[in-house]
């Protein structure tokens, strides 16, 4: 391998306190006031052209909002906050009624509490003394959630795991090797930083000493009540045929792990094998995280070609298809035959695609601007989804530089009209004129251009 650098980039705002990561690779972030933020888009794809509309986590947004309810359901009082002056910010008991202080998230990639649990979103409450879990699913384009809350004898409910310690401070939450949770308390009787208190945080900590103790900080292991033993995962990732092996392991950790080392090694030995477990059958289903990992090492080893995405994009399951999708987008130049045939495979049998997966047969698309193929593709299925503003947006992100071009084919008549062709003229329009102020004569004269009996001008 060579040395390694570091490359910088713009990219999107995502939150304060980390990202974090499902199955599919989509990113989940939040803020202080927030619990669960995601993009449940490609986003670097449609920041392609930043002008494309309003994608999810465009800098200076917030992401797409997963869980709209903000309310915290904690066991003790929490009067100790910042913002505990504030009309409505405690319940008349004195706990705290909404997140104020929402930290580390975490998404459970593991087996090891049973299928329901596989997925959920965790987030630390730092001044709520407590961490919410919140189960999603996907709808459509967007993500939608709830929290998981349970029985409490005094206050009928309360959040997944809470504490009737007011020095109780998780900051963080993590998955680990062995499958389990992970909750980093700092168990400080105060969290504010002092440039910021608050006069009526002063008056409780000077009530209470919440100041002291420090340098208590403990990390917690959350596990099942009927936790079992199992083989220790570490092992797998000390050599090539293990880390082979552990791409298809129940623990998203270990999987990530597996991936992340197969690709810093830099060696091409394991691309046979790599191939193999992507072209593996599957009728049930189960192996798909695995060949979603295995495709993601293929790319990250330099080694894709048209052959593999063509596999993958006919893959029997959609998370695999998807991730093909995002990979297409990257600049990975491939010899024109193989381009032709990527487009094709994108391109076969898109009507009867989930909406989401066709945005991302879209956005790969537009990774060939130059294609006549891809350009023709992308037109079949805006005629048939149109009326759909995010297919329109992502044809739009991938047309950065022919959008002048783009806006002469449509004006001047050489493609038939269909339901939601406005919509995208005006969206063109806008997004040429973000994008390149200059290109308006370009556009004017693309006007002049036209048969002035055309009754659309």
């Amino acid at each position: 391998a060579g040395k390694p650098t570091i490359e910088m980039d713009a990219t999107a705002f995502r939150g304060q306190w980390g990202l974090a990561q499902d199955d599919l690779g989509r990113l989940f972030f939040n803020h202080n006031s927030t619990w669960v933020l995601c993009d449940p888009l490609p986003t670097e794809m449609l920041l392609r052209n930043p002008n494309c509309g309003k994608p999810v986590g465009q800098p200076g947004r917030s992401g797409h909002r997963v869980i709209t309810d903000e309310s915290t359901w904690p066991v003790r009082m929490n009067t100790g906050i910042n913002r505990g002056y504030q009309p409505g910010m405690l319940r008349e008991d004195g706990r705290l009624r909404r997140n104020t202080s929402a930290a580390g998230l975490t998404i459970f990639r593991s087996h090891r509490w049973g299928a329901d649990w596989n997925g959920v979103a965790f987030v630390a409450e730092t001044t709520g003394n407590l961490v919410g879990a919140f189960r999603m699913q996907e709808q459509g384009v967007k993500l939608s959630g709830e929290q998981l809350t349970f029985p409490h004898d005094q206050y009928v409910q309360q959040a997944f795991l809470a504490s009737t310690d007011e020095r109780f401070r998780p900051v963080d939450v993590e998955v680990g090797p062995d499958g389990n949770l992970y909750v980093v308390d700092i168990y400080r009787g105060v969290v504010q930083h002092r440039q910021f208190v608050t006069s009526y945080l002063r008056k409780q900590v000077e009530e209470r000493k919440l100041e002291q103790p420090i340098g208590l900080g403990r990390i917690w292991r959350v596990v099942a009540e009927d936790e079992k033993p199992q083989t220790e995962p570490l092992a797998l990732l000390a050599g090539e045929a293990g880390r082979i092996r552990a791409l298809e392991h129940p623990v998203g950790w270990v999987r990530d792990q597996a991936q992340r080392l197969l690709v810093e090694a830099g060696s091409l030995a394991p691309v046979k094998e790599l191939k193999q477990l992507l072209a593996a059958d599957d009728s049930s289903g189960s192996m798909a995280i695995g060949r979603v990992h295995a495709l993601w090492t293929l790319s990250g080893l330099g080694a894709v070609d048209g052959e593999v995405l063509c596999q993958a994009l006919q893959d029997p399951d959609e998370r695999v298809r998807r991730a093909a999708c995002r990979i297409v987008g990257e600049p990975t130049p491939l010899p024109a035959d193989q381009v032709t045939r990527v487009v094709a495979a994108l391109a076969a049998n898109t009507a009867e695609l989930s909406e989401i997966e066709k945005i991302h047969r879209v956005l790969a698309l537009g990774a060939f601007q130059a294609h006549p193929g891809a350009f023709a593709s992308m037109l079949e299925m805006l005629r048939r989804d149109g009326t759909n503003p995010h297919i329109r947006m992502a044809a739009l992100s991938g047309w950065k530089n022919y959008q002048i071009e783009r806006l002469g084919r449509f004006l001047g008549n050489h493609i038939d009209a269909f339901e939601g062709r406005e919509a995208l003229l005006e969206e063109t329009t806008r997004s040429a004129l973000r994008s390149h102020p200059f290109s308006l004569g370009l556009l004017l004269d693309s006007l002049d251009d036209l048969d002035s009996s055309d009754p659309r001008l």
